[in-house]
């Protein structure tokens, strides 16, 4: 008598790995309509960042003045309020003028006269960013991420 048993077939084996196999599937396709709908719904960021990978590898660096605030049209009057700001840089003789990508703090002065780093297209210099990582890379990611 021999101490081995034959080994019983499951039949339904390949069934459970064709569900496995569907639930990946639909799972993968839940993830693109998730990453289509937030880039559609974020289109603004994933130009911001497309500029900034460009200018990363093409760019030039300069130093510009703000010129100008723009209070955040969502901020309340007399919390501390979030400004845009408007940055002037020159490029041969020429002044080319910017508005930051993110929202900066009200502080106790005004940012008016402040100098920020600039990077911008030597082809094109309208093509700018103020160079800072908050301004090209963690402020667009994070507004692309879905949650």
């Amino acid at each position: 008598m021999s101490n081995f048993s034959t080994p019983v077939k499951d039949g339904q084996a390949p069934a459970r790995r064709f569900g496995g196999c569907v639930a990946v599937v639909v799972v993968l396709f839940g993830c693109l309509c998730l990453a289509g709908i937030s880039i559609a719904l974020n289109r603004t960021s994933f130009e911001i960042l497309q500029t900034s990978l460009r200018l990363q590898s093409s760019g030039v660096t300069t130093t510009g003045t703000v010129v100008d605030v723009e209070e955040h049209p969502g901020a309340k009057p007399i919390s501390n309020s979030t400004f845009y700001l408007f940055v002037e840089f020159v490029v041969d003789g020429q002044t080319y003028r910017i508005k930051s990508n993110t929202f900066y703090p009200a502080r106790g002065s005004s940012w008016v006269g402040e100098t920020m780093p600039i990077i911008y297209d030597p082809k094109d210099p309208n093509i700018a960013q103020i160079d800072t990582f908050d301004e090209r890379w963690f402020d667009p990611i994070l507004s692309v991420l879905p949650f």
